[in-house]
């Protein structure tokens, strides 16, 4: 009933992406020819600017968006491995944004298993967020470190993970959404 689709307006955009990252302390091994990366215990920390570019081909979409991130995967030797996510961003500023230009956060499915580090799996309707948002994604992944202690289920080849997601939208009611989860994988 909430997402009933919309008409497109055709428009032109014109925009410019900047985005840097950096990884402290990123341990590497210098080869003849490249540089290999062994990681870091530190997360990898990013800055995102984009910012569209009226009058240029005659686009007429105007705004600028900043986004700030944190991800970083981490081992836990036999117990599996961890990832974790945080992500903040609003618009600067918003003079002419089209609805596709929108940062949106998207409704949950719920018959479908969305992957836990990019969509929510039960938020109850797709809302847009013009001003600050919060968001946290945790995921440990067990790699069969619990299930593989029961002999029959070890042939399954059966992986365990659990998480938490939450987000915290102020220009919605202040709203303060999470939601957590344990489940079974299978590789197909």
């Amino acid at each position: 009933v909430n997402n009933r689709p919309l008409n497109f307006i055709p428009h032109m955009a014109v925009f410019a992406d900047l985005t840097l990252s950096y990884t402290p302390f990123q341990r590497y091994l210098s080869e003849p020819k490249q540089k290999v990366i062994l990681g870091s215990t530190w997360p990898t920390f990013s800055v995102n600017y984009r910012r569209a570019l009226p009058g240029i081909l005659k686009s007429t979409i105007d705004y600028d968006y900043l986004e700030f991130r944190a991800d970083h995967i981490f081992p836990w030797g036999l117990l599996g491995k961890s990832e974790l996510k945080v992500i903040s961003g609003s618009f600067i500023s918003h003079k002419n944004v089209n609805v596709i230009d929108y940062k949106y956060q998207r409704r949950g499915d719920e018959l479908l298993f969305t992957p836990p580090m990019f969509a929510y799996q039960m938020l109850d309707s797709t809302f847009k967020t013009f001003k600050r948002y919060y968001e946290v994604r945790y995921r440990h992944s067990f790699n069969g470190a619990l299930v593989n202690k029961v002999p029959l289920i070890k042939k399954l080849s059966l992986y365990e993970s659990a998480g938490i997601s939450a987000l915290y939208a102020p220009e919605r009611r202040n709203m303060l959404y999470y939601e957590m989860y344990v489940g079974i994988d299978k590789l197909i």
